[in-house]
């Protein structure tokens, strides 16, 4: 009898349809827009195969940034897999340094997949020569101005970085906490790169000393310029030409400064031990696709397009940029446009973390007490790497006796009661706020 209930089971439950396949879990930088449109089309494209429809759930942990500290925290804790499938988004480096912990799976990609799409983009690989992680689509790095604004305040569209170091300039720019957004701490490395060390960083303070506000997101820089609150902002294309799109190019320009030109491919990669592997590859593969990049470079209005949400991304497939101009807000054909810049991904990757250090010790907390720190950094470029390769930077404690020690030198050039009174003034203006309430509430007693 017990035999028998045993094979019932057996067979009962045995024969039931298996989900483990069916959800698919994605951490992610994207927006919404991304999210509903590729999740959308890929169930799409599983009913047209005869495969059941899947349940993605969208991680939402911040920034790339943000993310990348995320997974390297629950990848200590649980090194076998953090039950998470992807990815997806926030460039280049973040992948670099994944793989190199070892934290990526390769996907079961065939050549047929990936036939018709790019590899190199000016002598840059798009996707890792060894299969770790693809870029389903690309971003330029530029600004978007307000042509309105710039008018309106006397002031040229800036052509290079280097114009937005002028004082006219002051007040009059946005950018997102590059600590938080990937794409805003790409600019910032960027211009070290295109300038070296030294004059980079110089670079950096001029133009931090005209930006008005470091939002926390990215999209807030679009809004500002929009809104006519800065003249112009950090954008990549995507953001830019949506705006553009719906406002029109004569208020709205997206500018890609000629002497530090670059795109760069915005990846996606399957995580180690990830729960739903086939599954994840699969979405990879749908994700590099000609019907996935119709949805990522088309118009709503277009065959083949997204349903809701105009993406207006740099697809990877050059055959579909021979007839973009009228399915597509898109204005830029990246394979026809040679970068200014030789970049190093590599060297981008491993200092990413030092970079967000430097930056927030001594631009953004330097903004926020209303210092405009010009000072020499407390360390070149070689000390830099050096920390970095000595295995220092890597030791928490280490790191943050560090950062320690460069925040309290930006303050050694004031004194301590100007210092005093910088800490003190929210504390200050809140009681005098209390007192003035107090005796307009008597006074009005009193009558």
């Amino acid at each position: 009898m017990k035999s028998f209930i045993l094979l019932l089971c057996i067979l009962v439950f045995g024969l039931q349809p298996s989900h483990a396949e069916d959800k698919l879990i994605i951490v992610s930088p994207h927006w919404e827009g991304i999210r509903y449109e590729m999740g959308r089309a890929f169930n799409e494209h599983r009913r047209k195969i005869g495969a059941p429809s899947v349940k993605i759930s969208w991680l939402d942990v911040g920034g790339t940034s943000e993310i990348l500290r995320y997974l390297q925290s629950e990848y200590m804790q649980t090194p076998e897999g953090v039950q998470i499938d992807m990815l997806f988004g926030g460039g280049i480096e973040p992948f670099l340094q994944l793989k190199a912990s070892g934290l990526l799976e390769r996907p079961g990609l065939h050549g047929e997949e990936l036939a018709g799409v790019a590899h190199m983009l000016g002598g840059v690989p798009l996707h890792d020569p060894d299969g770790y992680y693809y870029a389903p689509v690309i971003s330029a790095f530029g600004l978007l101005c307000n042509l309105e604004v710039l008018r309106t305040i006397g002031v040229s569209i800036p052509a290079k970085w280097s114009d937005l170091t002028g004082a006219e300039y002051r007040g009059w720019l946005s950018s997102a906490d590059p600590r938080k957004s990937g794409s805003t701490h790409m600019f910032y490395e960027i211009l070290l790169q295109a300038y070296g060390w030294e004059q980079g960083w110089k670079m950096i303070f001029n133009i931090a000393g005209n930006i008005n506000s470091f939002s926390s997101h990215s999209s807030q820089v679009t809004q500002d310029v929009i809104g006519g609150e800065t003249a112009c902002g950090f954008a990549i294309d995507s953001q830019a030409w949506a705006q553009i799109e719906r406002f029109g190019s004569d208020k709205l320009a997206f500018i890609v400064p000629s002497d530090a030109s670059f795109a760069n491919g915005d990846s996606a990669a399957i995580l180690k031990g990830a729960p739903n592997y086939q599954l994840a590859s699969d979405f990879l593969s749908f994700l590099l696709s000609e019907a996935a990049q119709k949805v990522w470079m088309y118009r709503p209005t277009s065959p083949g397009g997204p349903s809701k949400y105009e993406l207006a991304r740099l697809g990877v497939r050059p055959s579909l940029y021979s007839d973009l101009q009228q399915q597509s807000s898109i204005l830029l054909n990246p394979f026809s446009w040679d970068s200014s810049l030789p970049y190093d991904h590599k060297l981008g990757a491993a200092r990413w973390g030092l970079l967000n250090e430097l930056l927030g010790t001594f631009v953004l907390t330097a903004k926020h007490y209303n210092l405009a720190y010009s000072g020499k950094l407390p360390v070149n470029e070689e000390q830099a790497m050096s920390l970095i390769s000595s295995g220092d930077w890597h030791d928490q404690g280490l790191r943050r006796n560090i950062v320690a020690g460069w925040r309290s030198g930006i303050f050694r050039e004031i004194d301590e009661g100007s210092l005093f009174w910088l800490n003190a003034a929210p504390t200050i203006t809140f009681i005098l706020l209390c007192v003035l309430a107090i005796v307009v509430r008597a006074r009005r007693f009193g009558r």
